[in-house]
């Protein structure tokens, strides 16, 4: 793999610092984890209160199979989008690249401020 190289921009007297980047771990055993109890504290929780509420367990079954399919694919979608700007076709599109970043970056910072705007509301 090729050492990253990054220039010092305008500063004539400092060299250029290389970094290797770390080669890829082969076992994803510890982010699947991660990820598992990251997704089991946020949504977890909301699923248990909904499906203590149910009155037939075939209903609460459903309505986790619907629950933990609709999270995927949502979680699929939102990967998939959040990804372009930095897939390899598209970063050689410097434009592209750019708007892309900038207009998923405004979409997190809208959606976490309407979320804040929604939750301190009286």
């Amino acid at each position: 793999m090729a050492p990253f190289k990054a220039q010092t921009g305008g500063v004539p007297n400092l060299q250029a610092v290389q970094l290797q980047l770390a080669p890829a771990p082969k076992d994803h055993r510890l982010a699947y984890g991660v990820g598992l109890i990251h997704g089991l504290a946020g949504s977890g929780t909301l699923v248990v209160i909904v499906m203590s509420q149910m009155q037939r367990a075939e209903y609460a079954m459903i309505y986790l199979l619907i629950f933990g399919v609709g999270s995927i694919a949502g979680m699929l979608l939102a990967s998939g989008i959040f990804s372009l700007p930095f897939s390899k076709k598209i970063s050689q599109n410097t434009l592209l690249a750019t708007a892309l970043t900038v207009v998923s970056s405004l979409l997190c910072i809208g959606y976490g401020a309407w979320v804040i705007a929604e939750n301190l509301q009286v």
